[in-house]
């Protein structure tokens, strides 16, 4: 019984806690990488970054989606596993769910099929990019694949544990289920520390857009282009989600501790 505590005790703050701040943080450096694309080559996507640019849309979208289908229940109710009105908002994020995943399968395929024809025909992308834009889509790819791959073997093993456990201890089971789901939010918030690692161009941006926000800080001067909006909203977005987010948790917690025990 204590075992059983302990093991449900893991999955109300892996489906509860850690996935609502790292949905946070992968919906806003998302949200940031998509900015920094949008800053390189004058505004002007590439092919492959057009791909990148999509992709992190919907891994976007996948984390509001798990953000209702996991975070908000096991706050409000101490479980996933709701009745009345709310069910039917976890059916629809779940029916939206499953494109999204499917179109990021398909995005990845995409930019791989861009890449072979890179590399393939390097003549007709000469045009179009620098070699050493083309090494960093590259291993931007391999990255992005190795982290679609590792966001899989978790859900197959859920599968397989969830036919062969043992009905009289369904927490070990569940357990298995929301580490994978968590894996899945975990892959959808390291894109932007995957490009910044792999890109030189992205660091380069980034540092720019950096110090853009620190001018902005230190001016008195009111700008009223759309790129001065932009940056003031992604500079004050960080720390006002973090306060709401203390916030929000400190009430949820004071209301779902009874639920839990």
């Amino acid at each position: 019984m204590q075992n059983e505590y302990k093991l449900r005790l893991i999955i109300y703050f892996l489906d509860g806690y850690f996935t609502l701040f790292f949905v946070l943080m992968g919906v806003f450096f998302n949200t940031l990488s998509i900015f920094i694309f949008r800053r390189m080559n004058r505004g002007k996507f590439s092919l492959a970054q057009y791909y990148l640019v999509i992709l992190l849309i919907c891994q976007t979208a996948l984390l509001c989606n798990c953000f209702l289908i996991y975070c908000v229940p096991t706050l409000m109710y101490g479980d996933t596993q709701v009745k009345g009105l709310y069910s039917f908002v976890i059916l629809i994020a779940h029916a939206l769910s499953g494109p999204s995943y499917v179109a990021i399968t398909w995005i990845v395929l995409g930019l791989t099929i861009e890449r072979y024809f890179a590399l393939r025909k390097p003549l007709a992308h000469k045009a179009l990019a620098t070699a050493r834009g083309e090494h960093e889509s590259n291993i931007l790819l391999i990255m992005v694949i190795v982290k679609l791959a590792l966001s899989d073997p978790l859900p197959m093993a859920e599968s397989v544990l969830g036919a062969v456990a043992p009905e009289d201890s369904p927490a070990a089971a569940a357990v298995v289920v929301s580490a994978a789901n968590f894996l899945v939010v975990l892959c959808c918030t390291i894109n932007f520390f995957m490009f910044f690692a792999s890109g030189r161009q992205f660091r380069c941006e980034f540092r720019r857009f950096v110090r853009s926000i620190e001018g902005n800080a230190n001016s008195s001067i009111r700008f009223e282009s759309d790129n001065t909006w932009s940056v003031r909203f992604l500079a004050s977005f960080l720390p006002l989600s973090y306060g709401y987010t203390f916030a929000l948790l400190c009430n949820l917690h004071l209301r779902s501790h009874e639920t839990i025990l």
